[in-house]
């Protein structure tokens, strides 16, 4: 018990200083941290499973099974991975989905000003949503932070889709980090 103490002394600076870290990624008017952009009204522009006529899970999973993330997916727990998510610069990438009447299609998106950015978490509880996103771009990468937050629920879907539009980066891996912030 006195070792697990101790232990708990000396990492408090370190898991203080990842919290401050967070806060400040969300809370900081730091030009190299990009928030998803608005449109004219002041919208954030980010996508849920309500969009493209309800078909942005199915839409996504498309667009990351494609570029081989799926498959990580399918071993959250064997690869410490809790997010994946990919950077699309390309409206052909973007493929629309068409089966009698189920007509999922997705927005025509400026990529000369824009990059989306979607993928998906593996959720802990059935209310978790992705509340808050920033982008960090790196020389090799694309640091994805997402903040989370949980509102209740008991829905048993545990994947969840998430995506945005931000200010137009390069064409890099992306590594998503989740935060969540209760």
């Amino acid at each position: 018990m006195k070792r697990a103490f101790i232990l708990l002394i000396c990492l408090l600076p370190f898991i203080g200083g990842c919290m401050n870290n967070l806060e400040y990624i969300f809370n900081s008017d730091d030009a190299n941290i990009l928030a998803p952009v608005s449109d004219e009204n002041g919208v954030i522009l980010v996508f849920d499973d309500k969009d493209c006529n309800g078909g942005f899970q199915l839409l996504t999973h498309m667009v990351l099974d494609k570029m081989g993330l799926t498959s990580k997916m399918k071993s959250w727990d064997k690869d410490g991975l809790d997010a994946v998510a990919a950077v699309i610069n390309d409206q052909s990438l973007l493929e629309n989905y068409v089966n009698g009447d189920n007509v999922y299609l997705w927005p025509e998106i400026d990529f000369e000003k824009y990059s989306l950015v979607i993928g998906c978490y593996y959720a802990t509880s059935g209310g978790q949503q992705v509340h808050n996103q920033r982008l960090i771009p790196k020389k090799e990468s694309l640091q994805l932070y997402l903040e989370i937050k949980d509102l209740g629920g008991t829905a048993d879907i545990r994947t969840r889709f998430f995506g945005a539009l931000f200010p137009r980066v390069p064409d890099l891996p992306v590594d998503a980090h989740l935060w969540n912030n209760r």
